[in-house]
C-alpha cells in the first residue's frame, strides 16, 4: 500500500493537470515546438530555434509559452538569444554567452516571488580559457508585455574554474527557492548555488564522487535529479556514472555510487541520464547503447535496453516527460551544419515505461514523429527542463514558506512558543517535565544558524528582522522544529 501511495504522488507530480504547467512546451532542436496540453496529450508547431544540443523553455502557470533560447552556431561566443512568445527576440536578449554542446547548458527559472522575472543560466568555454557559468535576467513585464534584459552575462562560477557543460537544477525543500547545480572539472568539486527572492547566490561546495576529466569529451554530459528530488545522477563523455542521495533541505550529496566501475565492461563516452518517475530505474545513454539500472537491485546492475548499429547515427540526449515517458533525441551526425534530413532526425525514440523492468520498459527506437513540414529535426537536442511541480517537504525543518501569517506556529506536544509572532520577547515554555534542553537556535528561512540561545525562559528577539524563523530545539527527547514569526 505505502508504494501504491508513492506512485499515486508521484504521478500528481507529473501530470500538468494536477500543477502549474511552467514545463508544458518544449522548444528545442532545428524549429521544434513540443507541447504537453493538461491531459499530457503531444502537439507540435514550430519555433525559431537552430539548436545543436543546448535548449531552454518556459511557459507561464497556464502552460503557454514564455521564452526560449535561440543558438547562433556561428557567434564567437555561442550567442544565444532569448526569444518570447511572439517569437521575437527580447529586447537586449542577445549576445548571451552560450557552448555549442551540452543540451544540459541552459537553463530557464522564473524568480521566486516574483511573476515577471526569469533567470537565464547558461555556460560557454568561448570567452576565456576556462569553462564558466553565467547568469542573466529577464523582465518579461517589460515593453508592454513583450520582455526587456535587465542582466546580461553575470559570472557565476568562481574565477579560474573550469566547469561542466551541464547544469542540474531541483526545488528546495521549502517548496519555492531553486538549487542549481554545477560541477568543476579536474575535480570531484560540485557547486550549489540557491536562486531565491533575494535572487542567485553561492550556497556551498561538496567533494564527492568521480573525478571529471578535461579531455574534450569530458566537458559534455548530463546532472539530473529524480523527479521527487531524492537522487542525483551525473554522466559524462570521460566515463562517469555517479548515483547520490540528495538532500533538499541542506543540499547535502551522500551515499555516492560509481556505476561505471561495477559495469566492468569497455569504456564509454556517457552523454545522458534520467530517472523513471517513481526513482526506481535510471536510465544512461551513450551515443550508441542506453542502459537501465535497476536501483532497487543491491547488486547494482546495468542492463542494456538498445543497441545503435547504424555507423552514421549517435543517440542524443534524453528528458522524462510530463506523461511519464522518457523521449531520447537524435542525431545522424554532431556537425551542426549537417542538413540531412530523415526518419532518424525528425523522430525521438521513446521509453515508453520506464519504471518497468529490462524490455518492459518498451523501448521504441524513432517512434515519436516531430513536426511536419520543413524543418522539424532534434540535432541531439533536448530541452533542460525541472519538475516545477515539486512540492515542500512537509515537516522538513526548511518547510519554512508559510501560506498566511496566521498558520499555526510553535505548537508541539514538548513544548511552546509565545508570544507568536512576536517583536520583542519571546519565551520557550515546556510542556513536558521529563523533557531537558540541550541547545536552542535561531534559523532564518535557509536553515542557516543566525543564533544560539542560552537563556530561553527569556529570549531576546528584537535584534531579528521581519519574517519567518525557525526554533531549533535539541532535547534529551531528540531535536525538535518550531516556526516563529517576527514582527
Amino acid at each position: 500500500m505505502r508504494k501504491i501511495m508513492l506512485l499515486l504522488l508521484l504521478i500528481g507530480t507529473i501530470h500538468s493537470s494536477n500543477g502549474q504547467m511552467y514545463g508544458n512546451v518544449w522548444c528545442f532542436g532545428d524549429s521544434v515546438m513540443m507541447k504537453f496540453d493538461a491531459f499530457n496529450n503531444i502537439t507540435f508547431d514550430s519555433c525559431v530555434t537552430n539548436n545543436y544540443e543546448p535548449s531552454a523553455s518556459i511557459s507561464d502557470s497556464a502552460g503557454n509559452l514564455l521564452m526560449y533560447l535561440v543558438l547562433n552556431d556561428s557567434h564567437p561566443f555561442g550567442g544565444a538569444k532569448i526569444y518570447n512568445k511572439q517569437h521575437n527576440m527580447i529586447f537586449g536578449a542577445d549576445s548571451l554567452y552560450s557552448s555549442l554542446y551540452g543540451s544540459s547548458s541552459a537553463l530557464i527559472l522564473q524568480q521566486p516571488g516574483n511573476n515577471s522575472h526569469y533567470f537565464i543560466f547558461h555556460t560557454t568555454n568561448y570567452v576565456s580559457f576556462y569553462n564558466e557559468l553565467y547568469w542573466s535576467e529577464i523582465d518579461i513585464s517589460a515593453n508592454g508585455g513583450n520582455g526587456g534584459l535587465t542582466s546580461k552575462n553575470n559570472l557565476l562560477s568562481f574565477i579560474n574554474d573550469t566547469v561542466f557543460d551541464a547544469i542540474g537544477v531541483v526545488k528546495h525543500a521549502n517548496g519555492r527557492d531553486w538549487w542549481v547545480v554545477s560541477h568543476t572539472l579536474k575535480t570531484n568539486v560540485y557547486y550549489f548555488y540557491l536562486l531565491s527572492p533575494n535572487g542567485i547566490a553561492f550556497h556551498h561546495a561538496q567533494s564527492l564522487g568521480s573525478m571529471f576529466l578535461t579531455s574534450t569529451p569530458g566537458y559534455t554530459g548530463s546532472i539530473k535529479f529524480s523527479l521527487n528530488g531524492e537522487k542525483l545522477i551525473a554522466v559524462n563523455m570521460s566515463g562517469v556514472i555517479d548515483l547520490f542521495d540528495f538532500d533538499r533541505c541542506s543540499g547535502i550529496l551522500s551515499n555516492w555510487i560509481n556505476y561505471d566501475s561495477v559495469r566492468n565492461s569497455a569504456y564509454e563516452f556517457y552523454l545522458s541520464c534520467s530517472f523513471s518517475s517513481n526513482a526506481e530505474k535510471a536510465y544512461v545513454s551513450s551515443p550508441k547503447r542506453i542502459w537501465q539500472i535497476n536501483l532497487m537491485d543491491t547488486s547494482m546492475s546495468m542492463g542494456l535496453v538498445y543497441t545503435n548499429n547504424n555507423p552514421d547515427m549517435e543517440i542524443g540526449y534524453q528528458i522524462i516527460g510530463l506523461d511519464g515517458k522518457i523521449y531520447i533525441s537524435n542525431s545522424m551526425d554532431l556537425s551542426p551544419n549537417f542538413p540531412f534530413r530523415d526518419t532518424i532526425n525528425t523522430h525521438l525514440s521513446v521509453i515508453n515505461y520506464p519504471d518497468s523492468l529490462g524490455a518492459l520498459c518498451g523501448f521504441q527506437p524513432y517512434a515519436q514523429q516531430l513536426y511536419i513540414g520543413r524543418k522539424g529535426k532534434t540535432r541531439g537536442s533536448m530541452p533542460n527542463i525541472p519538475n516545477y511541480n515539486l512540492k515542500n517537504l512537509v515537516g522538513s525543518p526548511c518547510d519554512t514558506v508559510l501560506t498566511s501569517v496566521n498558520e499555526s506556529l510553535g505548537k508541539n506536544e514538548m513544548f511552546t512558543i509565545y508570544p507568536n509572532p512576536g517583536s520583542d520577547f519571546v519565551t520557550l515554555k515546556l510542556l513536558n517535565t521529563d523533557v531537558k534542553v540541550i541547545g536552542v537556535k535561531i534559523l532564518n528561512d535557509l536553515s542557516q544558524c543566525i543564533t544560539t540561545i542560552f537563556d530561553y525562559d527569556l529570549i531576546d528577539v528584537k535584534f531579528l528582522n521581519n519574517g519567518l524563523y525557525i526554533f531549533e530545539i535539541t532535547t534529551n527527547k531528540g531535536v525538535y522544529y518550531a516556526k516563529f514569526v517576527k514582527e
